[in-house]
């Protein structure tokens, strides 16, 4: 299609006064940059969840993510998959929430991983605060009778007393 300088309703321009600037030209230089692209906002009315949230967060009580990635460290810990990301793949979790999950099942503290199916605490907080937890009882569980006297030789009967008996009594 060509454009028909004698159409009105053609783009091509009718007269070209290399003098004076169109109008359109004037208006674009007397507006500041900032103000190109900008609309007046209209306010929306407020609603108590702007969007829906995809899938469940909680079932039965406990919270989603927590429970896969527990299953996957369960099956992790049991030698059923070889890997942490098998272990993820195969319940629907990620890695780090499956690592997570082993430190927290390794801690063998009850207390708190009620609190990770429950949603109280967060599993990844939960993890990084368990994890001299179950280093410790990792390492109590490895060593044998010996190793265990000769430790208490070394720290001392008070100190295992002052630090790990009395305050469970």
């Amino acid at each position: 299609m060509m454009l028909n300088p004698g159409n009105p309703h053609s783009n091509f321009p009718r007269e070209i006064n290399d003098e004076e600037p169109a109008d359109w030209w004037k208006e674009l230089n007397s507006k500041p940059a900032s103000s190109f692209g900008t609309r007046p906002i209209k306010p929306h009315p407020v609603k108590a969840h702007p969007y829906r949230r995809r899938g469940r967060r909680f079932r039965h009580g406990q919270r989603a993510a927590a429970l896969r990635a527990l299953t996957g460290a369960r099956l992790y810990l049991q030698g059923a998959v070889p890997s942490l990301v098998a272990a993820a793949e195969a319940c629907g979790s990620n890695p780090r929430y499956v690592e997570a999950a082993v430190i927290v099942l390794r801690s063998e503290d009850t207390v708190l991983l009620n609190h990770v199916l429950s949603g109280t605490v967060p599993l990844l907080e939960a993890a990084k605060g368990a994890k001299r937890v179950a280093n410790l009882v990792a390492a109590f569980r490895a060593a044998s009778p010996t190793d265990c006297s000769h430790v208490g030789s070394i720290v001392g009967v008070t100190a295992v007393w002052d630090s790990m008996i009395s305050p469970i009594i």
